[in-house]
């Protein structure tokens, strides 16, 4: 069974997120139609290409700071150590 609140919550992330242009948010929305849960549309959108790893999990945990440094979109976390993360 498709649960559909998951997935406009998770529409509605990506949003807010703002990496998306309009057209690709369309077009994600249109794919989410054919998604059987949140995971499995998640995934899609990762192996598509429409978004990394890195950047569904923080949009899934709405930690959208992380996603931008200035005019750069963050695609992964390079590395951490003991003075911080890279």
């Amino acid at each position: 069974m498709k649960d559909d609140r998951d997935i406009r919550d998770l529409l509605d992330s990506l949003k807010d997120s703002k990496l998306l242009s309009a057209e690709a948010m369309h077009r994600a929305a249109k794919a989410s139609n054919s998604a059987v849960n949140c995971t499995s549309f998640a995934q899609s959108l990762v192996s598509s290409g429409v978004l990394t790893s890195y950047q569904m999990d923080s949009v899934c945990n709405r930690k959208f700071e992380e996603l931008q440094i200035g005019n750069y979109e963050v695609l992964d976390r390079l590395g951490a150590g003991g003075m911080g993360t890279v």
